[in-house]
């Protein structure tokens, strides 16, 4: 067990070495509420002062301006948060975080770059053979993994033919029930 009365001594000394209050808390086996109390409140406050201004200059190194330029010559391209931060080997917030809310697009737009994305990437040619030969627009969605209505959009309207009820079906006739008939 420590001795209690080289706690604050403790725990000023680590706060100062630039461990953050959660990490001394949890070195020392204490709570954190019992770091900030032997901590002054004017140290807290430049400590955090200081961490703001750090990480501002952060953005200012080259390799942080370089990966920010990636991040939106990608992003700009219409590439998705989700390949950019993979490419990149970063989280999706941090791709969020390198880009200026105007830059950022919009959940309608993003979903309007994919269905095009999805479109550009299957092979038309084939998609249609594959149509003329009879198979259905939910067969080639789930052979090329896209929506049928994907499949739908990129094929012609002279090669599509109808699959269902024509027009020329005769209506349905609704029979009324007499109350004899209901009886029983």
């Amino acid at each position: 067990m420590r001795d209690l009365k080289m706690l604050p001594a403790l725990i000023r000394r680590r706060y100062r070495g630039g461990a953050s209050l959660a990490v001394v808390a949890r070195e020392l086996g204490v709570s954190k509420s019992t770091v900030q109390r032997h901590v002054p409140a004017q140290e807290r406050r430049d400590a955090a002062a200081a961490a703001r201004q750090r990480h501002r200059n952060r953005a200012e190194e080259p390799y942080e301006k370089a990966l920010r330029a990636q991040v939106v010559r990608l992003y700009d391209s219409g590439t998705p948060q989700q390949r950019v931060a993979a490419t990149l080997g970063i989280s999706v917030e941090a791709v969020v975080a390198r880009l200026e809310p105007a830059q950022r697009r919009s959940r309608q737009e993003a979903a309007r770059l994919a269905v095009e994305q999805q479109g550009e990437l299957l092979p038309l040619d084939e998609v249609i053979a594959r149509c003329v030969e009879g198979a259905t627009m939910v067969e080639l969605g789930r052979l090329y993994g896209v929506h049928p209505s994907t499949i739908r959009r990129r094929i012609p309207e002279d090669l599509l033919r109808s699959r269902g009820r024509t027009a020329q079906s005769p209506p349905r006739v609704r029979r009324v029930l007499v109350d004899e008939e209901v009886r029983r």
